[in-house]
């Protein structure tokens, strides 16, 4: 019986001319079937550092000017694309790993903490990479693009741009519509602070205003009395401070004007939001 089935397989091994594999056949195929599962894996630390970037450049130093209540503020700087990319990678990672010759023997439990735990390592290290060496990088976009839409409403007493150039008292300053504006700093007794400097994006509270005698050595197309200012990277390598309990909603690391009339245009700023709320 065993001789007549031995000479069955020795046949159809003649006959289809079944040759036997090299080992690192196998080890290319194992290692190939791993890709999927480090791919998505690198794609949910990709996602766990947009969280994290989005967390701590969320914006709390100026909510107040921004939005109605607190809930809005964190309705609108919730990373759901972030959240949700991770949860998708996550609920993948088990279908990719049980392919593999180690992942089949693995619980699906098993699988998501092991992958869970790496991503947010592997997250972490991109977050403090991106901040160390201020990468323009794929994290940082959906904030930006936030951020930007918030912040390119001159009309609300909200603007952002490019320091082009530092004058005695005032800034040429190209916002992200590729608008030149004279803004008005003589309130504030100096140009020399830290973030601001020329080729840097800075954050401006204040107003609109057509009466800005101010000698620069450019025609100016728009003018903005600066009542406080911000770095446009809040929550950086600059600000890892974290608000105290209770402070929530006193916005910090920012340079304020000392005229009293920029104290009656920020109260009235925060007024019209409050009004917003209301209605």
């Amino acid at each position: 019986m065993n001789t007549k089935i031995s000479q069955t397989i020795l046949h159809k091994i003649e006959k289809e001319n079944i040759k036997p594999k090299a080992r690192w056949y196998f080890v290319l195929e194992h290692g190939i079937l791993w890709v999927p599962g480090i791919l998505v894996t690198l794609l949910g630390a990709v996602a766990v550092a947009g969280i994290v970037y989005a967390v701590m450049h969320s914006g709390w130093e100026y909510n107040e000017f921004v939005y109605k209540t607190k809930v809005d503020f964190l309705i609108a700087t919730t990373p759901f694309l972030w959240v949700i990319s991770f949860a998708l990678f996550n609920s993948l990672i088990v279908k990719a790993l049980r392919t593999t010759h180690l992942g089949y023997r693995m619980s699906a439990k098993k699988i998501i903490i092991g992958s869970f735990t790496t991503s947010i390592i592997l997250g972490c290290s991109v977050y403090v990479f991106d901040e160390k060496f201020e990468v323009d990088s794929l994290i940082r976009y959906p904030v930006h693009i936030r951020e930007k839409g918030v912040w390119s409403s001159p009309e609300q007493g909200r603007m952002s741009g490019i320091v082009e150039k530092k004058y005695e008292k005032a800034l040429l300053v190209r916002d992200f519509e590729n608008r030149l504006w004279i803004v008005d700093m003589s309130g504030f007794g100096s140009t020399t602070f830290p973030f601001v400097e020329e080729g840097k994006s800075i954050r401006v509270l204040g107003t609109t205003t057509e009466n800005v005698s101010i000698n620069t050595d450019v025609n100016k197309e728009y003018s903005f009395v600066a009542c406080a200012l911000f770095p446009w990277e809040i929550g950086g390598r600059m600000h890892k401070q974290i608000p105290p309990k209770g402070e929530f909603n006193k916005p910090k690391f920012r340079l304020n004007n000392q005229n009293p009339d920029c104290e009656s245009i920020l109260e009235e700023m925060k007024g019209k939001v409050r009004m917003s709320e209301r209605k």
